[in-house]
């Protein structure tokens, strides 16, 4: 992880600060530079000073909390080690954050990520930003970040999720929407700082009936906490999942700020 800060007191040109303190630089543009000297890409520098806005796939938002609207794009690296071949920039006023998208370095099926949207969790200042990150034959799956005093951070589950992603869900913090007559997941917000994370299966062979599960997990800092006494288990006719809002505006929909351009 890693953030650009303004100029602070103990920055000087091309000179680092004593101890063990991240470097300090002072660029042409007279923004200061912080690094992170743990930070699990070393490309990451290289890749984010070179980074340019783009002219599609940017989005805004108020993402670091100061009632002012923040620039976030993607910066690729095709060429850098798996997990780092992609970063999340926000650039917010004279700072700019960066991290890996999909750090985990785990195979995807989408050739590269993209933005997705800006969301507010819980209406909490500072938003969180929504990343596509694997798509399979019917579903899409998407991570969510967070600017925190330490830096960009991802959204990560705590507890079971439902239906057939329910053990890769905690294992890879991905999200899964979308689906088939086999199965259909979905994520939401229901109440500030309330998820509903639910998945409609069949009851037999026949698809006549579905089973809905809906699980509910509630925003803890940057870790979504299984709330188990709230979860719910449905039973409708065919697909008729209309009386859930999250299979209607899923991912996020009732969340989203501002989508993609």
């Amino acid at each position: 992880m890693r953030k650009l800060w303004p100029a602070l007191a103990c920055a000087l040109v091309l000179t680092a600060c004593t101890g063990e303190d991240p470097v300090l630089i002072d660029n042409d543009g007279g923004q200061s530079q912080r690094f992170d000297p743990n930070a699990a890409c070393e490309n990451e520098e290289t890749v984010v000073d070179n980074a340019s806005e783009p002219e599609e796939g940017v989005l805004t938002g108020d993402v670091d909390g100061d009632e002012k609207d923040d620039t976030v794009y993607l910066a690729p690296d095709s060429d850098g080690d798996a997990g780092c071949r992609s970063f999340l920039i926000v650039v917010a006023g004279d700072t700019t954050y960066s991290a890996p998208v999909d750090p985990s370095g785990s195979p995807r099926s989408l050739p590269e990520p993209s933005l997705h949207s800006v969301i507010d969790f819980d209406f909490d200042p500072g938003s969180e930003v929504v990343v596509n990150l694997e798509a399979g034959a019917s579903t899409q799956f998407v991570g969510v970040f967070k600017l925190t005093d330490d830096g960009i951070e991802r959204i990560t589950i705590e507890g079971r999720g439902p239906g057939p992603f329910a053990q890769e869900l905690g294992q890879d913090s991905l999200f899964p929407f979308g689906g088939s007559v086999g199965h259909v997941e979905a994520v939401d917000c229901i109440n500030p700082g309330l998820i509903v994370m639910s998945a409609a299966t069949p009851m037999g062979s026949s698809a006549d009936r579905y089973e809905v599960e809906r699980r509910f997990f509630r925003l803890e800092g940057t870790v979504l906490v299984l709330q188990p006494g709230s979860n719910e288990v449905h039973q409708v006719d065919a697909l008729e999942l209309d009386p859930f809002p999250e299979f209607r505006s899923s991912p996020f929909g009732l969340c989203i700020l501002n989508p993609t351009l």
